[in-house]
């Protein structure tokens, strides 16, 4: 009888681990020790997915490898994989958690599209932000999307920035659907080299976009519930 697959944990758990792990980073605590830590404060379903976790740490693998192996979301594994090879595991786990939740604050109704694009860009900020290759991070964006035309696009831009293109120029030839605000603003970041911020602009403005109009044909604001 073949064995059980892995249990992989929802974004509610990923966050409250990611949070929990990088507070227990704090200090001079080793690895292995916050994520018992972690583990003794877990809900019964997290438990599970932490023990291997703890497992691969104790043989002297990586964290990261163990995710991947369990088939936890590649934005979250490829972002820990960084952390773990920069030193700064405990800042990119915060920063994992502050994308997952802002995605979750998306509206359920709405430009789909839009709303698609926004939580690429909000991805793909946060990969660049901690030094993830532009093109990895452009994979990282891609894979997050629900929408298959911004997922094309984004596999599309880092073709064409692997053959030399910009990344506002790729985006511009594939994507009419992005307002010319939001490329403009690529754009100049990029000539500027403070591309990671203002993609996670660029996100912020796509959800509010994204929004459905009020009676007043106003749109919500971003947080509003």
């Amino acid at each position: 009888m073949s064995a059980a697959k892995p249990r992989v944990p929802d974004p509610g758990d990923i966050i409250w681990f990611c949070r929990r792990l990088a507070s227990a980073l704090q200090g001079d605590r080793s690895l292995l020790s916050a994520l018992e830590a972690t583990m003794g404060d877990a809900a019964p379903q997290l438990r599970g997915p932490l023990r291997r976790l703890q497992q691969c740490c104790r043989a002297g693998g990586r964290v990261s490898a163990a995710m991947r192996e369990q088939g936890w979301p590649s934005f979250v594994w490829g972002m820990v994989e960084n952390g773990e090879r920069r030193g700064a595991l405990g800042g990119v786990l915060i920063g994992v958690a502050e994308t997952l939740e802002g995605e979750r604050a998306g509206p359920p109704r709405g430009d789909r599209r839009l709303h698609a694009y926004s939580i690429a860009f909000g991805r793909l900020s946060a990969a660049l932000a901690t030094g993830v290759p532009v093109l990895t991070a452009l994979e990282v964006a891609a894979e997050a999307s629900a929408s298959g035309e911004s997922r094309d696009v984004f596999m599309a831009a880092r073709d064409a920035m692997r053959a030399g293109s910009t990344l506002v120029d790729a985006l511009e030839r594939m994507s009419p659907a992005l307002p010319e605000m939001t490329l403009e603003m690529i754009g100049e970041a990029e000539c500027e080299g403070r591309l990671a911020p203002a993609l996670r602009v660029v996100s912020d403005y796509l959800l509010d976009e994204a929004q459905p109009p009020t009676r007043g044909g106003h749109r919500q604001e971003v947080n509003d519930a």
